[in-house]
């Protein structure tokens, strides 16, 4: 296994397989981490259990970088726990069972150890990305002018209402 295989089983490193377009959103996401889920994303030793893992379940080294691509998929909350399982069978063309057990070992092992930080991580996610995602959606449509109803300050009178006659 050569240094760039090894780099590209760090979680950050995985990144690299994807297009800019599809590595970018993670990286902006993995730069606002805290500093132990952004540790995770960028241990050397964090790749090391993935390389691990790889060889314990006979996946090729060459898929490997997809386990570390799950693995921040889940940190930054874009697939949650519970879908690992079922991931990772699909992706690595693993059997159930397998996949259960690995999911677990990951769950266990390397995610446990930070799943405080990664649940407050996420519920910030929540309350941010739905306002991020209908900005970034109004804007690649072209609409410049969006009305924030947040900053308004009170409805418009309706047209039937005596102070609106002349």
């Amino acid at each position: 296994m050569g240094r760039l295989d090894k780099f590209q089983t760090i979680p950050a490193g995985s990144l690299l397989t994807l297009s800019e377009r599809e590595s970018d959103p993670y990286f902006n996401k993995i730069a606002v981490m805290p500093a132990r889920l952004k540790g995770l994303m960028t241990s050397i030793n964090t790749g090391a259990f993935i390389r691990g893992l790889a060889t314990a379940y006979q996946i090729p080294s060459e898929k490997a970088s997809s386990i570390a691509v799950q693995i921040v998929q889940i940190a930054v909350g874009e697939n949650t726990l519970a879908q690992l399982p079922s991931l990772l069978s699909t992706k690595l063309k693993l059997p159930n069972d397998k996949a259960q057990k690995m999911a677990k070992e990951i769950e266990e092992d390397l995610l446990k150890p930070v799943r405080k930080e990664l649940e407050e991580f996420w519920d910030k996610q929540k309350r941010e990305e739905p306002i991020e995602i209908a900005e970034e959606r109004a804007s690649q449509s072209g609409a410049n002018n969006v009305l924030n109803l947040k900053e308004e300050k009170k409805p418009p009178t309706p047209p039937w209402r005596k102070e609106n006659r002349n």
